[in-house]
């Protein structure tokens, strides 16, 4: 498999005329790009896959650190007000 050079003629100038026509792609960057994805669609393809699947993974994560500090904030919130309760009805009764 050979990879084309995306580039389109980057550095030529730097080069003899000899090294620069095999450097030089003759069409334009878009037809090499359509042509180098067409070549490797199932390499392109896996790789998307990959990361929606792996995006997903981090989004499920996310949300149930998400939901985990929601349980701890709600915890907390009955505990001080217990506490609040406790401290208040101390105060009513040491008046």
């Amino acid at each position: 498999m050979q990879v084309l050079n995306l580039s389109c003629g980057q550095g030529v100038l730097n080069k003899t005329d000899y090294d620069a026509w095999f450097a030089v792609y003759t069409g334009n960057c878009v037809d090499a790009a359509h042509r180098y994805m067409r070549e490797n669609v199932t390499i392109i393809t896996g790789t998307c896959l990959v990361f929606v699947i792996l995006l997903a993974f981090v989004q499920m994560v996310t949300q149930a650190l998400v939901d985990e500090i929601f349980i701890i904030r709600r915890i907390y919130e009955k505990i001080y007000d217990r506490l609040y309760d406790i401290r208040a009805s101390v105060e009513n009764s040491v008046e």
